[in-house]
């Protein structure tokens, strides 16, 4: 069996983005500021032997509407490191907020499908719970915690993944492939990640355990405006399919949102779609072999 890769917990995920904020940033978004975002497509379906479940649209206050609905947000209260907002679709309306706290939750979702596989594959099969946990509804982290060294920090994240095959403090390697890329132009930042490979490992959670034989396929993406930290855009899809214990396990999912009026670019990583109009390539071997040439992509100076 191959040597179990550890997944970077919550904890660990504070990172290169946090540690360089401080209590005098703040959000750039002002009260009664709206904002409109399409919702292409959200769903998730999980089966775990003879269970299963399949989460199709996404939910406000109860009532459940389909991909292809657009939501409005509302900002009713903004704070140094907190931001509220009603989310509203037809007639319903919650409320929700979001917190410096929430670019970890950019960091975790590089990993989350197969931190959630680990916990599907251990725990008691619950369908009403898989579905309120795993299921990220629209995927949207409306506004960041920006301040003038955010953009730079996730260039940072970037050529870690680049130069050491790190996703922050956690290494990646045997069986893994990992790539990165980033567009950074005057007004906007888009991120992208791509995970494949084999999840060959016992995996251990207090008193329980699983034998996993798992394959991996994850793509990620992201857009902000780099000067509000207003998103444009944000998708993550894919696949883990495999056995835990020797029981069938699969988890697919398929999400993404964009703001009205702007289109998130193709995915640039996974495939033979480059080269790309308007930038050139910085390729760089990661240091451990089994990960695949990264690239950064860079807009092409005037």
């Amino acid at each position: 069996m191959k040597k179990a890769v550890k997944i970077a917990l919550p904890i660990l995920l504070i990172g290169l983005i946090l540690t360089t904020q401080t209590t005098k940033s703040t959000y750039q978004v002002s009260v009664g500021n709206t904002f409109v975002y399409d919702v292409i497509e959200s769903s998730m379906s999980v089966t775990h032997g003879i269970n299963s479940t399949d989460n199709i649209g996404f939910e406000i206050d109860g009532q459940y509407f389909n991909p292809g609905n657009s939501v409005t947000l509302n900002v009713t209260d903004v704070q140094p490191a907190v931001v509220d907002y009603n989310m509203s679709a037809g007639a319903y309306t919650e409320e929700k907020y979001v917190s410096s706290t929430d670019n970890w939750t950019l960091n975790n979702y590089m990993v989350s499908p197969i931190q959630y596989a680990k916990t599907i594959s251990t725990y008691t099969w619950n369908s009403t719970i898989i579905a309120d946990v795993f299921h990220r509804n629209v995927l949207m982290i409306p506004f960041l915690f920006v301040e003038v060294n955010t953009w730079a920090s996730w260039i940072d994240v970037v050529n870690g993944i680049n130069n050491n095959g790190t996703i922050l403090t956690q290494t990646y390697s045997n069986g893994y492939t990992i790539q990165a890329a980033y567009y950074n132009t005057t007004t906007d930042f888009v991120f992208e990640f791509l995970l494949t490979g084999v999840v060959d490992e016992v995996h251990v959670t207090g008193p329980l355990s699983s034998i996993l034989n798992l394959t991996v396929d994850h793509q990620y993406q992201f857009a902000y405006t780099k000067a509000t930290g207003v998103m444009l855009g944000m998708r993550m899809e894919g696949s883990v399919s495999g056995t835990a214990n020797g029981t069938i396990l699969e988890y697919t999912y398929d999400y993404h949102t964009e703001k009205q009026g702007y289109d998130l670019p193709s995915y640039q990583l996974g495939g033979p779609t480059w080269p790309f109009p308007g930038f050139v390539y910085l390729i760089t071997l990661g240091a451990l072999g089994t990960l695949t040439t990264i690239m950064v992509l860079v807009r092409r100076r005037k």
